[in-house]
């Protein structure tokens, strides 16, 4: 999120070599204040001295910070300022502010004054463009233009991978109330581009496919030793977001034949396939990943699971669920997602059962279990007349730490109570403080 730096500073477009006046902060951030001062050439990064500093266990509160940006800023120290506003936004992960995005005018005007040389400025207004809630997707293709004919700029995959993404996102702006079931785009699943997408009209992506695919391609051709374990997950995800299968399988086995074995690249290629509804394709990844994981990771399973479950296909959850839980290797979430397919399916008292394997499952007290499913099982029980079985779950989740003194009580009243059919939900949603 470097992006977020460059308005923090914008208020200064010189710099200026003058000695800063002393801190008036307590005497850590004195030392701080001290180091940065020494460095005279607005040339030379601090980036050093923040590490250091942190390294140290130095004090790293925002307020702060943005103090030293004002007074950097004010002398005119426009570079270093710069510096530490993209480290705030990089390394601490610090919020923006509302005026964040308020850059393009004076980005404009440091091009003129020819402040903006190399990479750093133009990635900069990438990654803004991007992360704006409108991507501007024609303002990053006139920058990638830019970068493209800069001889001092070092293009890298993220430029063209931030614009192909931006290109997904400004289908919100083009969405229609009837956009075609097979341009769903669920979550995309890496931790730079996770991001909920709308439904996106057809006539959207005729028109951006073939950009938006050449612009994948060009990322692909900047990944490195460094960037390609992130690289090819990405590009895995994004081609599955845009429905292109075949490119996913051929990224697949450069990530396996460059990359090597890894959890988090199986759960890309998984979450890839289905989400082009590709099940077996997806089954046989799973297969392919039971027979060489060294180190078991249950979420690889549950992607599978909750797949079966969407699709209706019980049966198969249900198998899957037996054989992970004969090599003791199912989980709470596993136990909890079968519980509710279940419940979705009228089969109550599977779903009963169930619901008690997740509760003794559960690795830690408090899980958050589904409002819902809860209440459909202590209903069914009490509708069956079944008051002795539903005292006993009660007791499950009491004892297991799932379930509050209050909440206990309220389900305790109900169940022997005369309550009419429905109100079951009611009591988990008011003991949750959510609306019916």
């Amino acid at each position: 999120m470097a992006w977020i730096a460059i308005s923090r500073v914008f208020g200064a477009l010189f710099y200026s070599t003058e000695v800063l006046p002393s801190s008036s902060s307590s005497p850590p951030f004195r030392l701080l204040h001290s180091r940065i001062w020494q460095i005279g050439n607005p040339r030379d990064s601090i980036l050093p001295v923040l590490h250091q500093w942190r390294v140290e266990g130095g004090d790293m509160k925002q307020p702060k910070l943005q103090g030293f940006i004002k007074l950097l800023r004010r002398y005119r120290r426009y570079s270093h300022a710069l510096q530490i506003s993209e480290w705030m936004s990089d390394e601490m992960k610090h919020d923006l502010h509302p005026g964040d995005i308020a850059a393009e005018s004076v980005f404009e005007k440091m091009e003129e004054l020819g402040f903006v040389k190399g990479s750093s400025c133009y990635k900069t207004m990438l990654n803004l463009y991007s992360q704006m809630a409108t991507a501007d997707v024609d303002q990053m293709e006139k920058l990638l233009m830019k970068m493209e004919t800069d001889p001092l700029v070092t293009l890298n995959w993220h430029g063209y991978a931030a614009t192909a993404d931006a290109f997904l996102k400004a289908g919100q702006l083009e969405k229609t109330a009837a956009a075609s079931k097979e341009h769903r785009l669920p979550k995309l699943g890496t931790p730079y581009f996770d991001q909920r997408l709308p439904k996106l009209g057809t006539s959207y992506f005729d028109q951006r496919m073939p950009k938006l695919a050449a612009l994948l391609r060009k990322s692909e051709q900047f990944i490195n030793r460094e960037t390609r374990k992130i690289g090819y997950e990405h590009l895995m995800t994004s081609y599955a977001a845009i429905g292109s299968k075949h490119e996913v399988y051929r990224i697949w086995e450069l990530y396996k034949n460059v990359v090597g074995f890894y959890n988090n690249g199986y759960r890309c290629m998984l979450s890839s396939l289905l989400k082009m509804d590709d099940i077996y394709g997806a089954e046989k990844i799973v297969e392919e990943w039971e027979s060489g994981n060294k180190f078991f990771n249950i979420q690889i399973p549950n992607l599978l699971i909750n797949a079966y479950c969407r699709k209706g296909l019980l049966e198969k959850a249900k198998s899957y669920v037996k054989k992970l839980s004969e090599g003791g290797k199912e989980c709470c979430r596993t136990w909890a997602l079968l519980a509710t397919t279940y419940h979705m399916n009228d089969r109550m008292e599977e779903a009963v059962e169930t619901l008690k394997m997740a509760a003794s499952s559960a690795s830690r007290p408090g899980w958050k279990f589904d409002n819902s499913t809860l209440a459909a099982c202590f209903e069914y029980l009490k509708q069956k007349g079944d008051v002795e079985k539903a005292h006993e779950l009660l007791i499950l989740f009491r004892e297991r730490g799932h379930f509050t003194t209050d909440l206990c009580d309220k389900i305790r009243n109900y169940i022997g109570g005369c309550a009419p059919p429905g109100s079951g939900v009611r009591v988990f949603l008011a003991a949750t403080n959510q609306k019916a």
